[in-house]
This record gives structure tokens, C-alpha cells and sequence, in this order.
């Protein structure tokens, strides 16, 4: 019965030491992201934030996780609203699925949008389709069709 005290205060002393077993994550290296591009080019796969990080692989998985590696801070993918696909990578978005929330509006992108100003046109004009429907097989992929500096959503 005695000895599960000394457990109990060597957790304590070392807690409060700093050398807890779980360390919390510093608020301030937090990087929200909105939106998200993925594109290609030349057989390599570009991830692409509104916060200015970009990933690159050969795949989903090593591009986002390039992504998660180089970027400045940590990198919050989980706050994504919107994820615009280049329209020759349209049959790999349910792949996405796996490091985006399901809500995760889609997007064909069409032209070359500047990422910051893709949020406010999209939360005006709310795509339809997520991921969560493209893993359910419903619905066609939105286009975002960029011309002149100009964007459209065609649903």
C-alpha cells in the first residue's frame, strides 16, 4: 500500500519539473488553415495553404506530411473549410479524407486563384459538396473557374 505513494509523488516531482509524459502544445506556433490547394506537377504532388506553407511528395500522404514538417509553426489542418483540386488530381480527393476533416468543402480549381482571397469568395459562395459526400459516391465536384482574376463557382 506504501509503495504506490512513492509512484504517486515521483509523478508529481517529476511533473513539476517539466518532464511530464505528455507536453502541451504552445498556442502561439498554432497555424489555422482555411484553405487548401493540391496540385501537380511533373508526377509530384504540391500542398498548399492560405498560411503560405507548401508540402511536396510524390503522393497525398508524403506531401502532407512534408507539409506538417516544413511549416513554421504547427501547422492545424483540422480547421480547413475548403480544399480546391487540381482537375487532374480529381480522382485521388477521397484520398484527402485521411488528413482533412470530412466538412471539407471540394473544389475543381480551374485557372489560379489567389488562396487568400479563395476563403472569403467561398464562404460567400458556399460549395456543396465535402469530402464526406465524395466518400459516399454522391453529388459531381464543384468548379472554381478562375478568369481574368476573376472567380466563378460553377455547382
Amino acid at each position: 500500500m506504501k509503495h504506490w505513494l512513492w509512484y504517486v509523488l515521483a509523478i508529481a516531482v517529476l511533473s513539476m519539473l517539466g518532464f511530464a509524459p505528455f507536453q502541451g502544445t504552445d498556442v502561439a506556433k498554432l497555424k489555422p488553415v482555411e484553405v487548401i490547394r493540391v496540385s501537380t506537377d511533373r508526377g509530384s504532388m504540391f500542398v498548399e495553404t492560405d498560411t503560405g506553407d507548401i508540402g511536396v511528395g510524390m503522393d497525398a500522404a508524403s506531401a502532407f506530411a512534408d507539409l506538417k514538417e516544413k511549416a513554421s509553426g504547427d501547422i492545424f489542418l483540422e480547421t480547413a473549410d475548403f480544399i480546391l483540386v487540381d482537375p487532374m488530381l480529381a480522382g485521388k480527393i477521397s484520398e484527402f479524407s485521411t488528413f482533412l476533416r470530412p466538412a471539407c468543402s471540394v473544389c475543381l480549381e480551374f485557372g489560379d486563384a489567389d488562396i487568400e482571397a479563395v476563403a472569403d469568395f467561398l464562404t460567400a459562395h458556399k460549395p456543396e459538396l465535402t469530402l464526406q459526400d465524395i466518400a459516399a459516391g454522391a453529388g459531381s465536384v464543384p468548379a472554381l473557374v478562375v478568369q481574368e482574376g476573376r472567380m466563378r463557382l460553377v455547382q
